[in-house]
């Protein structure tokens, strides 16, 4: 929903796509089995079976990784830990997860198969279908979903966020986790059709910490000058704990982009 939205709260999937890789079996020498004549494992909407009987190599090589990583991460939140280290090492492991993940559509795998792939995000799909209306049944907004997330608003709710998390889990097999919660967020339109782009956004965290994805700041293209001015924009309008405030600020963000055109047409920069 394109716009500025208050209070409202990120929900996470914790390493999606490997978590459906181990809960469902998916590797290239277990799709289409022979082994399976009658499986009633399908994969969702593409109905291509998968074996029952063996576990597949790629759920074996990930799920110690998995595992690994759930407890680095545990530890980079516990001040009885070296945290700096462990959020570094957990990064590290969610890098080799995305890339186990992105191996099974690589063309040139020697080990691979498409429809790994295919049914990876085909399961996805069905997963985000179903947090969707987790989240609705409890009395929640959903204003967008990707992938492995989703930002909701509160409109009649039922259970706590941290509780909605559990109910998902439950319900999806794969664990939820709370991402965070916003004063604001801000999902941009697509520049040449105008509706909502799926990874566009910026939003201020209740931790007063901001946000930033898709916008030029993040774009390895821009010149620095201008991701300098976006910053500073930015900067205005994280002094604004609502949606009220932001608007109140629009003038003196303006006055930001004016003073750095100054800069520009008088050859300062």
């Amino acid at each position: 929903v394109v716009g500025l939205h208050e209070q409202v709260i990120e929900l996470d999937f914790a390493s999606l796509y490997p978590n459906i890789m181990v809960n469902y079996n998916i590797s290239p020498e277990t799709m289409f089995c022979s082994c399976c004549d009658h499986t009633t494992q399908l994969v969702p909407q593409l109905n291509y079976p998968i074996c029952t009987k063996q576990t597949g190599l790629l759920p074996r090589v990930l799920r110690p990784i998995l595992q690994r990583r759930f407890l680095f991460k545990a530890r980079a939140k516990n001040p009885g830990y070296d945290q700096r280290r462990y959020e570094q090492l957990q990064k590290t492991w969610k890098w080799v997860l995305i890339v186990c993940f992105g191996y099974t559509g690589y063309r040139n795998a020697r080990y691979g198969r498409i429809e790994c792939h295919e049914s990876i995000t085909a399961y996805s799909r069905d997963i985000l279908l179903k947090a969707a209306k987790v989240v609705e049944q409890a009395g929640y907004q959903v204003l967008h979903g990707i992938v492995d997330s989703l930002w909701i608003q509160a409109k009649n709710p039922q259970v706590k966020p941290v509780r909605l998390t559990r109910l998902i889990s439950q319900r999806t097999g794969v664990r939820m986790e709370l991402e965070g919660q916003y004063h604001w967020i801000v999902f941009l339109p697509c520049k040449n059709t105008g509706v909502g782009a799926l990874n566009r956004y910026y939003g201020l965290f209740t931790t007063k910490t901001l946000k930033t994805r898709g916008v030029e700041l993040r774009q390895h293209n821009t010149p620095g000058f201008f991701k300098e001015v976006q910053q500073r924009v930015l900067a205005v309008f994280q002094k604004a704990p609502d949606k009220q405030t932001f608007h109140d600020l629009i003038p003196e963000a303006l006055t930001v982009l004016f003073n750095a055109a100054c800069e520009l047409v008088d050859q300062q920069v």
